[in-house]
């Protein structure tokens, strides 16, 4: 009797030009990262009602009421790596993007709500319903620089006439769809703006404009960021499962949007990251089923096209941590939580193919918030604290939370509620003759990194002094707090 094995699982994934629509099988081969703790797959679970209404005889249920399909998984364990997971990290955060523009506009560019006027950018266009390749980010304030991670943007879709394109806030570019922004429209034009590449491809020249993914050399420099949005993108998670007699079960599960992502930082390990998604809908070409015969099934499932990984991931040892722009040596765990706060709608409908079920009609986006938690090793070396915090041992950490995020000169004003900003850089050695890094860097809050009125940064809920046990020596700080947003930036050589 043949039997599937676990040894002989594929996975990849690829994000959705169309929501809840597969990705084509060219594609479907982004990976993780180090998968070590494995997939919860979201395979369909059905919340049937016990129906105990008039008409039973007894005790027990007479039938069942239908209830909704509900499909949600998980990557509980992946390795953090700096090449092979930074496409996997857009999918929680928003947008993946090259930092260093292909068009840097100080002249002005002239926004309306459905496309916009900018020197060259129809260099950048793409074939209506074709894949977007860049971005368009536009300034807030007229005669002010844009900023790629905190200002309105959308795909750069079709030309329209010489240096005038369509705009979308999706990556749907087919004509007349999705037309728009995320974010707020300016209130004067022109505006400054900036084209930005999003393309999977590799950084091809030293600090090049185009591509998103590691350069092809290590002698090449890039500045690669992952910023927040309004919506976040889509996914099709596909995997296949093979059995000893050569038969397979490919699974794809699409409309996939990342509930939660958490970071996991600890002493002597490799950085984590672990996420919570839920799923539209799936497709399967179970072996010896039928349209008629088994739901869901499509004998053109696509398969993934798995490229093993085997590159080393961060390691906690090798991260610089800053609250406030002061470095704190002695931390010994720290994660870092982005929940999107999915909220999953089933809408009135009638659909041939899925009158028989409560399938899910769309996932949209509620509140986002970010939070930390970390223990830190109470040490007793002293460091100058910047915004009116005066010098101190790591029991600072007591003073910000006693100070509420203000931090005056006098903080008994409690004027200005400006709170911390942390930043945390994982480093690995790129080129030893050259002794050049790569790095990943987290920032809190992530629009922008200086924090002050208007943009407040993290606050700490508790820092807490647990009395240990007989067998623990050393006194040690337990922290957690609430930050506004974050970023997440990727240099390679520097």
């Amino acid at each position: 009797m043949a039997r599937y094995r676990a040894d002989l699982i594929e996975a990849a994934w690829e994000t959705e030009k169309i929501y809840g629509t597969a990705a084509s099988a060219d594609v479907l081969n982004k990976g993780f990262g180090l998968l070590t703790g494995g997939i919860t797959l979201p395979d369909p679970r059905y919340e049937w009602e016990p129906f105990y209404g008039v008409g039973v005889d007894d005790r027990n249920l007479l039938t069942y009421v239908q209830g909704r399909q509900v499909l949600e998984g998980s990557f509980s364990t992946v390795y953090l790596c700096h090449d092979n997971s930074r496409l996997l990290l857009e999918q929680g955060l928003g947008l993946i993007f090259n930092n260093n523009a292909a068009i840097v506009s100080t002249a002005g560019a002239v926004p309306t709500s459905s496309q916009v006027t900018l020197s060259g950018i129809q260099a950048h266009a793409v074939t209506a319903g074709a894949e977007p390749t860049h971005i368009v980010v536009l300034s807030q304030t007229n005669g002010v620089a844009t900023n790629p991670f905190g200002d309105t943007w959308a795909y750069i879709g079709a030309q329209v006439s010489t240096n005038v394109v369509k705009v979308h806030h999706t990556r749907n570019t087919t004509a007349g769809v999705d037309v728009g922004w995320q974010g707020k429209f300016p209130t004067a034009s022109p505006v400054r703006a900036s084209v930005h590449s999003i393309q999977r491809s590799s950084v091809t020249a030293n600090d090049g404009s185009v591509g998103v993914l590691a350069p092809g050399t290590i002698t090449h420099t890039s500045w690669i960021g992952i910023r927040e949005t309004l919506k976040q993108p889509s996914f099709t998670l596909a995997t296949k499962i093979a059995a000893d007699n050569g038969q397979s079960l490919i699974s794809n599960f699409m409309g996939c949007k990342i509930g939660s992502m958490t970071f996991s930082m600890e002493e002597g390990r490799p950085v984590t990251v672990s996420m919570d998604f839920t799923a539209q809908d799936m497709q399967h070409n179970m072996p010896g089923g039928a349209v008629d015969k088994v739901l869901k099934y499509n004998a053109s499932a696509v398969a993934p096209s798995m490229t093993p990984v085997t590159e080393q991931p961060y390691f906690f040892s090798r991260a610089d941590i800053k609250f406030g722009n002061v470095t704190f040596a002695k931390f010994r765990r720290l994660s870092i939580t982005i929940s999107n706060a999915l909220d999953p709608r089933y809408y009135v409908s009638q659909n041939a193919n899925s009158d028989n079920r409560q399938v899910l009609s769309e996932i949209l986006e509620g509140r986002r918030s970010v939070t930390i938690s970390g223990s830190i090793d109470m040490d007793d070396a002293n460091a100058g604290v910047g915004g009116g915090m005066q010098n101190g041992p790591d029991i600072k950490f007591l003073q910000y939370l006693f100070n509420q995020g203000f931090t005056d000169t006098d903080v008994r004003d409690m004027s200005a509620l400006e709170g911390l900003s942390l930043e945390v850089e994982l480093r690995r050695l790129s080129d030893g003759d050259t002794d050049t890094h790569d790095t990943m860097t987290f920032q809190l809050p992530g629009k922008d990194t200086t924090v002050g009125t208007g943009n407040v940064g993290l606050v700490l809920n508790s820092a807490r002094f647990p009395v240990p046990g007989p067998n623990q020596v050393h006194q040690n700080i337990e922290i957690d707090g609430i930050a506004r947003g974050m970023r997440i930036q990727l240099r390679d050589s520097v």
